[in-house]
């Protein structure tokens, strides 16, 4: 499942010296610019969302384009996974 990161505010000032032009701020509004960074955002703020449930709520993401969403957002600290195990056993024989 995934869910949305809560960033504090203090991470997402720009530090205001002229010499450092890629701040996080930079780098978090190059991120949010991409469009289904945005929608996938969107859908993960009310609760955390399977991948299955992800993709059929974003109409018209590919599965790949959602994968490489996913993981970028990941990558950047913007949303967190946790795999929850699933028991599967084989039903007895009648």
């Amino acid at each position: 499942m995934f869910a949305a990161e809560k960033i504090p505010p203090q991470e997402l000032e720009p530090c205001g010296m002229p010499e450092h032009e890629d701040c996080g701020l930079r780098l978090i509004l190059d991120r949010l610019g991409e469009k289904w960074t945005v929608m996938t955002i969107s859908e993960l703020v009310s609760s955390p969302r399977r991948y299955n449930d992800l993709e059929r709520s974003l109409h018209g993401i590919t599965q790949r384009m959602l994968t490489l969403t996913v993981r970028r957002l990941e990558r950047d600290g913007l949303i967190s996974r946790s795999v929850e195990a699933t028991n599967r056993h084989l039903s007895p024989m009648r």
